[in-house]
């Protein structure tokens, strides 16, 4: 878990300062948001990890995600994990991994039973899911998914982050204050901070695509 007190005095120390006060913490933030609202509108995005709880509704295969959508969230990049959870509190794993191609193969899709698998459709702006076989009953539906990071709500917020989202932010944070502080950054800084850059694009140069685990050993991980 990364926090963006981390990220900001990460980015403060490659800028020769060891403790920010509460004023620095505070331009930090504002400048950390920016960035990333910046790379935002330039296509890069930022993934973090979270796990939310949603409600199914019985005899319904398809459920709307995003912001205004069934489920009403952060739409997801990708969905890495499922659970179903019944009425007695027992969860039982979902395969998310279910392709379009598969999922047009199913013979009956309205038959109904506890859900083992889902398709996710990627759309914009509302994610879709596809869940297999139709939902039964009204259990619960545990997500664990990735999705874009738009900005830090304060500077002790959270966030999930892959190790080289959270550098690139850090190097790259210290190459944006380093003017107003101001300092002159060591070439290796403004070297990695480039490279950490060019990195996240290749890495949202094609479909997210993440190491996608046997359900069950990644709900024993992650839960």
């Amino acid at each position: 878990m990364t926090t963006a007190n981390e990220i900001t005095d990460g980015a403060y120390r490659l800028c020769g300062i060891r403790t920010p006060d509460t004023d620095q913490d505070t331009d930090a933030l504002l400048a950390l948001n920016e960035m990333i609202a910046l790379w935002s509108a330039d296509g890069l995005t930022v993934p973090y990890l979270t796990r939310e709880t949603f409600t199914l509704v019985q005899g319904t295969p398809s459920y709307t995600i995003g912001s205004g959508g069934t489920f009403d969230t952060v739409r997801p990049m990708v969905i890495e994990a499922a659970m179903i959870r019944d009425s007695d509190s027992i969860d039982s794993p979902v395969d998310p991994r279910l392709t379009q191609e598969e999922y047009n193969l199913v013979p009956d899709k309205s038959v109904q039973g506890r859900p083992d698998r889902l398709f996710y459709d990627t759309q914009y702006s509302l994610g879709v899911i596809y869940m297999d076989p139709v939902p039964e009953a009204a259990h619960s539906i545990l997500l664990f998914s990735r999705k874009a990071l738009t900005a830090f709500a304060s500077i002790s917020a959270t966030m999930d982050l892959p190790g080289e989202y959270a550098k690139a932010l850090r190097y790259n944070l210290a190459l944006d204050m380093a003017p107003e502080i101001p300092v002159t950054l060591e070439t290796l800084v403004i070297r990695t901070a480039g490279a950490a850059v060019n990195l996240i694009r290749d890495l949202n140069s094609g479909p997210v695509r993440w190491v996608k685990l046997d359900p069950a050993l990644t709900y024993a991980v992650l839960r």
